[in-house]
């Protein structure tokens, strides 16, 4: 299963309808039936009722939507904890100071674990680095 998957179907479940939860999450609507089929095929179960008024969740759909919801929470957080140990990096003009610089940078970012890192150069010289 794709977490992708999961997040379109929420999407479906909050909006009431395939193509508004294609809006919300901006993709196309036959993007958003195709991961809802496909969870459904995965699952082996239906996840929504379709009729001329939009989409309910069937009960087995409920019970999937709430551990599609706990899913991606779970993987919000990691990607959170992953951003947030990722190592910062800046690239500064020579003309400041490095002491300046990562006094500034220590207030501005106290809270960022992983670090950070400071590359003196030329702009057009830090311009061309990743």
């Amino acid at each position: 299963m794709r977490i992708k998957d999961m997040e379109a179907a929420i999407a479906v479940y909050e909006c009431g309808s395939f193509s508004k939860a294609a809006e919300q999450i901006g993709t196309s609507q036959p993007a958003v039936s195709m991961a809802v089929q496909r969870l459904e095929k995965d699952l082996k179960i239906i996840l929504f009722d379709r009729t001329g008024n939009g989409v309910r969740a069937t009960a087995e759909g409920w019970a999937a939507i709430k551990a599609f919801l706990k899913v991606t929470d779970i993987v919000g957080e990691i990607r959170e904890t992953n951003d947030a140990n990722s190592r910062l990096k800046f690239g500064v003009s020579p003309l400041l100071s490095g002491r300046d610089v990562t006094l500034i940078l220590r207030e501005i970012v106290p809270e960022h674990n992983g670090g950070f890192e400071i590359e003196f150069g030329e702009s057009a010289q830090l311009q061309t680095r990743q």
